[in-house]
């Protein structure tokens, strides 16, 4: 797990910033949306309706979502047990294309994620063919975490 970069964690700071971000109507980036939900997750700080509100957000722009921000996404409602089928949906039909721009990280957090949410959609995810592929490509740059 990532080392937090604050030594603290202050709800209501968290809490603030999702009052502004729910209100919010400019348009969010791929990047803001990835950011918000990572630095929620390592917080441990969940919210319901910003992943919810992010995740609608997300679904219209999926395909903007560089590899590093499909994973840390995909990682960040894992992390938090917040259940976005159809996002989950969404991150992999992006993802499967572009196996080859995943790193090792990337990729070993991607699967983590899928392989623990219970949506049944995810459940073959891991298997893909695609996905297979590009895990045995990048096999020899996994350290012992990637590879449990």
């Amino acid at each position: 797990r990532s080392e937090r970069v604050c030594q603290h964690s202050s709800y209501q700071l968290f809490n603030k910033i999702v009052d502004v971000t729910l209100a919010q109507n400019q348009k969010l980036t791929s990047q803001d949306i990835s950011n918000t939900l990572w630095a929620y997750a390592v917080q441990g700080h969940t919210s319901p309706p910003l992943f919810d509100k992010l995740a609608k957000v997300a679904l219209p722009i999926a395909h903007e979502f560089s590899s590093q921000a499909i994973a840390n996404t995909a990682w960040a409602y894992a992390t938090v047990g917040h259940s976005s089928p159809e996002l989950f949906d969404k991150l992999a039909e992006v993802a499967l294309p572009r196996m080859q721009e995943f790193d090792s990280h990337s990729l070993s957090n991607m699967l983590w994620a899928f392989a623990v949410t219970n949506i049944p959609s995810n459940k073959n995810f891991g298997c893909n063919r695609v996905v297979v592929s590009s895990v045995v490509s990048h096999f020899d740059k996994f350290d012992y975490r990637g590879i449990a």
